[in-house]
């Protein structure tokens, strides 16, 4: 796991009005951070909200190797 974290991770907050991926260097410190609405009632537009996150994190920090960890407290229908 220290391998990983050395590099950078991404934590993705799932929620019912918002999707959020928060960026972290090895210090665990902020380094990028975006927030986009979460689609009601269309699960292909919440996995691309989730993919896009992804690839524009990606894309602003310069990698594609970070580890991910997903925050869902709940399921909402």
């Amino acid at each position: 796991m220290a391998e990983l974290i050395a590099h950078a991770c991404y934590g993705i907050d799932i929620g019912g009005t918002k999707i959020e991926l928060v960026a972290c260097d090895a210090a665990m410190q902020v380094t990028w951070r975006r927030r986009v609405a979460t689609p009601q009632g269309d699960y292909a537009g919440f996995l691309q909200a989730v993919v896009a996150l992804v690839a524009e994190a990606d894309a602003a920090l310069g990698r594609s190797d970070a580890a991910i960890g997903i925050a869902l407290p709940g399921v909402r229908d």
